[in-house]
């Protein structure tokens, strides 16, 4: 039997961050709540969370706002022809070192900056990044969300 990878801090946080904001949603919109419940079934908070970071990575930006992340996840649901594509990966940067937080480090992180507004749900330029990454396999300025040698060379055609 397959066994089952725990989902980390951050995915649980991204998952919790949607799943407000679809109650939010759903409280403010008598239809779409009409329509999240009936396709409950076949549609979940998880897949909606991997909706998103599959269009994140199709896209080759490095971030959205939070609008475009919402706007994804009402496509999500709003869609019968879109469906969950399964768990994502879609950092083609690689972010090394692992350094395990505790829970009031996080707590912290959460309370004092804005996780929620970032792909991946924290800003290498912040504290968390200072703290908890310790090598880079890929372009900084990628991970800080513009791709500036990739713009370079589209802009060096022209």
């Amino acid at each position: 039997m397959a066994e089952k990878k725990e989902k980390s801090q951050v995915t649980k946080y991204f998952i919790q961050r949607i799943q407000e904001w679809l109650d939010s949603e759903m409280e403010r919109d008598a239809q779409f709540k009409a329509r999240v419940e009936s396709v409950k079934d076949t549609k979940t908070v998880e897949g909606a969370c991997n909706y998103v970071l599959k269009c994140a990575k199709d896209s080759g930006q490095c971030g959205f706002d939070d609008a475009e992340v919402y706007g994804m996840v009402r496509h999500f649901f709003d869609e019968d022809d879109v469906k969950d594509p399964g768990d994502q990966n879609p950092s083609k940067i690689v972010v090394s070192g692992h350094v395990d937080l505790t829970q009031e480090q996080i707590k912290h992180y959460v309370d004092n900056y804005s996780p929620f507004d970032k792909a991946g749900a924290y800003g290498i330029q912040e504290w968390i990044g200072c703290v908890g990454v310790t090598s880079i396999n890929g372009s900084y300025y990628n991970v800080m969300g513009l791709p500036v040698q990739k713009l370079y060379r589209e802009l060096l055609k022209i």
